[in-house]
């Protein structure tokens, strides 16, 4: 290790951050780490799927899967832009997950064209790098293939249906 390297170490203190989190369907709060890491955009995924019928549908149906893919391209694309921990509690609001609910159709919409139109004051766009599509459905819809954390949510929407 490098002297300048040690120096910095001996100086560096840890801010604490409070983790964010939201309500699903009224029963339970989920929690997670607040931004950059994945937390949010796990949490605002489990916003906007909770005005699906998920249970209904049935686990891994088509429609199911649709609308988990474009919820979660749709809170990838916001967590992308919106990576301040400042911006968790509008990105997690009630409010804002409808409105993002209600560009969902039908069919899959392009990735790069979902983030949100959140508004504060710092916006960091993240332009680390490409994402190849992981898994499918005939009407297009598709999942990144980026942390584990995803497939854990499917985990977790299956124990909750």
């Amino acid at each position: 290790m490098m002297l300048g390297a040690l120096q910095d170490l001996a100086q560096y203190q840890p801010r604490w951050l409070d983790p964010v989190s939201t309500t699903y369907r009224g029963r339970y709060t989920v929690c997670a780490a607040p931004p950059p890491n994945h937390g949010t955009q796990i949490l605002e995924c489990l916003s906007l799927l909770e005005g699906y019928p998920l249970s209904e549908w049935g686990h891994n149906s088509e429609k199911a899967l649709h609308v988990f893919f474009e919820s979660m391209k749709r809170a990838a694309a916001d967590r992308a832009v919106w990576r301040r921990p400042e911006t968790a509690a509008g990105l997690l609001a009630k409010g804002y997950a409808e409105e993002r609910r209600a560009g969902i159709g039908e069919r899959a919409t392009p990735s790069a064209t979902q983030a949100g139109g959140f508004r504060h004051g710092e916006v960091v766009v993240d332009r680390d790098g490409s994402r190849a599509v992981a898994v499918g459905v005939r009407n297009g819809s598709g999942m990144p293939p980026t942390p584990t954390s995803f497939f854990l949510l499917l985990s977790f929407l299956r124990a909750l249906a």
